[in-house]
């Protein structure tokens, strides 16, 4: 039998200024178009070597943040403001918070795309750090995901068969920017 949706792919970054603007729009589509397949496929903006404090890229985000805000309405909280500005900001790793997000798929596919837009939320807006446990399990309480094993999250590299997948699918698909 023919499937006759519509299948967006989504080139998706969990620390990504821009995709954390596109959220609305995403919601509108969903909205709108309720039937559409929205296929959330993670990227690696901020892995290997160029995973670094939050402190060391504040110049890159404080002049790209404008942008995205005067584009999409979507701006960082104070809350994050100060969260990435401290001496000891978090690291800017995306693997990590990618690696919640293609569980959550593999667990509940149809709250994946759900699920990557309360991450960034309480990243960007609620200012909490993706790389400790507490973060993933707020998110699960307070919307109702399903629990994910941190231990998985909090340990993943990008070695890992599941996330090397998709960065590869990413790649393959000629998505490298974002």
């Amino acid at each position: 039998m023919q499937n006759n949706k519509v299948h967006l792919i989504y080139g998706y970054d969990s620390l990504c200024g821009w995709c954390y603007g596109l959220i609305p729009a995403l919601r509108a589509l969903e909205e709108t178009y309720p039937d559409i397949i929205i296929e959330v496929v993670p990227g690696g903006l901020f892995t290997g070597d160029r995973v670094h404090s939050y402190h060391s890229l504040v110049d890159h985000i404080t002049r790209a943040f404008p942008r995205v805000t005067e584009t999409t309405g979507q701006a960082p909280s104070d809350g994050f403001w100060d969260l990435i500005t401290r001496s000891n900001a978090p690291l800017a790793n995306s693997t990590i918070p990618n690696m919640a997000v293609l569980l959550m798929n593999e667990i509940a596919p149809e709250r994946t795309l759900e699920y990557v837009h309360r991450l960034m939320e309480v990243h960007f807006i609620d200012a909490m750090d993706l790389n400790v446990a507490e973060t993933y399990e707020t998110l699960s309480k307070k919307y109702g995901f399903p629990m994910l094993d941190t231990s998985i999250i909090l340990n993943a590299s990008d070695n890992d068969e599941l996330i090397a997948k998709f960065y590869m699918r990413s790649t393959a698909l000629g998505i490298n920017s974002y």
